[in-house]
């Protein structure tokens, strides 16, 4: 459960008019960084999600409601394994994903290794399940990632000339 907070937030109330009469919905709009601080989600996955058009959003601001929702999902989705290890090949047929993916993942930093064997790396099952619930809302489909992609190290290209 997220904490209250007693402070003002930018708030946006968009008016709804239907036959049978209008309703009123207020959104609040705050910043990425406190959207981040309030969930506990990586500013780097609430951009994503903005992207993505899985939450409403805009560059700095996006919907705490919404966020919210997504860090309810998640959360529900590691606790319920949480503690547990799973091979790469297992994870890839139970969460729907493929082996290539998910070592993708583990490269670039969202899926942790607890042990890993020569040819076997048991890993942590709850970074798996939230992939799957980030999967889920920003449509897992050919080419269109899951995670965020990974940060540029910062080095300038090769020049291909």
């Amino acid at each position: 459960m997220t904490p209250v907070s007693t402070e003002i937030k930018a708030r946006a109330t968009l008016l709804v008019e239907t036959r049978e009469g209008s309703m009123s919905i207020v959104l609040a709009k705050i910043p990425i960084n406190e959207a981040s601080q309030i969930t506990g989600l990586d500013e780097a996955i609430i951009r994503h999600l903005i992207n993505s058009g899985a939450v409403a959003g805009s560059r700095d601001l996006c919907d705490l409601d919404e966020i919210e929702q997504v860090a309810d999902k998640l959360l529900m989705a590691r606790s319920a394994v949480d503690g547990h290890g799973i091979l790469a090949t297992d994870a890839a047929t139970k969460y729907r994903f493929t082996n290539q993916v998910i070592y993708k993942w583990i490269d670039a930093g969202w899926v942790r290794v607890l042990i890993d064997r020569e040819r076997n790396k048991l890993l942590n099952e709850p970074d798996i399940a939230a992939a799957r619930v980030l999967a889920d809302l920003v449509g897992q489909a050919q080419g269109r990632s899951v995670f965020p992609p990974k940060p540029r190290s910062g080095r300038p290209r090769k020049n291909p000339n």
